[in-house]
């Protein structure tokens, strides 16, 4: 079907800051109980070591039994400049292999890049980098072949990133100038006699502080976000719908969950997930009007969900503290009443020693994060995959 006739709600989940990570070498106790899920952890292609330090940060839901991860990775032949890549994974024979892809730029505009996110039709969206330059524009790819197209930033900014895309070719991220306040934004990817052509971009209403667009579903309802608030963050609700002539129109009044929280996924049963600041920061999945505090692992003392997939289960980070044995890692939980397991548990005959983020899962429970190798390579993504 053309996208530029069809209506629905997009849902957007939205934040204001980031956090940092930082590896350890130490292997945690798993956590988890004894009916927990396992899994295999499978190193993404690296091209046989002519990238480095690969970053997963994306996976879809193919029906034609190939997933694609997206992310990026760092090229020596450009003095460790990003590469915007693609992962296409296929089983056979029982083993698990993925395939690169570095996802094409667009030269003396933008070269360096990077991919956050990738939808059931295989478009993805990212950032590129002008050459020479610190600006860093928002770009759209049909496809893991396609020459990409910029999404631009907002009259008067200089810089536009692209964070999720769903099915509907509606797109989140934020627009900015350099060093400045960030505004959530929605741009959409029309199809025009057979070609993408963005709409957009349409600032999302916030307080002015500050706010960021990080996710989004593909029903025709409503999904949680975070902005920020004046003084601090707070989780929200934007509704934005995509009209007969091709363009978005989004509510006027975003509807607040939580003070002090950040959402960063949201699942078609518009249930999200993100964190909450207080004593602690905890992991947390919003529901309705419903808080749920995500359980924690022994020694795990801070912890935050990235996303949620349709079947209600959660990945993230959490923050391991275990006497001199201090770090992020990456975990899953099941469900939301379920324990935190720490997919370091998994590790067998793995080029990893401790695997420290995990930032997507898919309706298949397969995880796309990064983790921790040491030596020359330092950092490799990874898909971990149920068994």
């Amino acid at each position: 079907m053309c996208r530029f006739w069809k209506q629905g709600v997009a849902l957007l989940a939205v934040a204001a800051g980031l956090w940092c990570l930082s590896p350890t070498l130490a292997k945690p106790p798993g956590g988890g109980g004894g009916n927990s899920p396992s899994y295999t952890i499978v190193k993404l292609d690296d091209a046989n070591g002519a990238y480095s330090d690969g970053i997963a940060l994306g996976i879809n839901n193919r029906i034609n039994n190939l997933t694609e991860v997206v992310g990026y990775v760092h090229d020596p032949a450009l003095g460790g400049a990003l590469r915007a890549a693609c992962w296409e994974l296929a089983t056979s024979g029982g083993t698990i292999r993925s395939t690169l892809s570095i996802l094409n730029g667009i030269p003396d505009v933008v070269e360096p890049s990077d991919a956050y996110a990738v939808n059931d039709a295989g478009e993805i969206v990212g950032l590129g980098f002008e050459p020479g330059g610190e600006e860093g524009l928002a770009l759209y790819w049909s496809g893991a072949n396609a020459i990409p197209l910029l999404l631009p930033p907002l009259a008067g900014d200089n810089e536009s990133i692209a964070l999720a895309i769903n099915i509907d070719g509606v797109i989140c991220g934020r627009s900015n100038i350099r060093g400045g306040v960030h505004r959530a934004v929605v741009w959409r990817i029309n199809l025009i006699g057979g070609s993408p052509v963005v709409w957009g971009p349409v600032a999302l209403p916030d307080t002015g502080a500050g706010s960021r667009a990080y996710s989004m579903n593909d029903n025709d309802s409503f999904g949680v976000a975070a902005v920020s608030g004046v003084d601090d963050g707070a989780a929200v609700v934007w509704s934005v719908q995509s009209l007969a002539d091709g363009s978005l129109t989004v509510s006027p009044i975003p509807i607040i969950f939580d003070d002090g929280a950040e959402a960063n996924g949201i699942n078609d049963a518009d249930t999200a997930c993100g964190y909450l600041y207080g004593t602690t920061v905890e992991a947390v999945v919003w529901t309705g009007s419903s808080r749920r505090i995500l359980n924690r692992a022994k020694f795990v003392t801070e912890a935050y969900a990235s996303d949620i997939n349709n079947n209600g289960a959660i990945v993230g980070t959490g923050h391991y503290r275990r006497n001199f044995d201090v770090g992020d890692r990456a975990v899953v939980w099941p469900s939301a009443t379920s324990s935190m397991i720490l997919l370091d548990k998994f590790l067998v005959s793995s080029p990893f020693t401790t695997l420290l983020q995990a930032e997507a899962v898919n309706d298949q429970g397969q995880i796309a994060g990064w983790g921790w190798m040491g030596g020359v390579a330092q950092y490799g993504a990874f898909v971990a995959v149920p068994k």
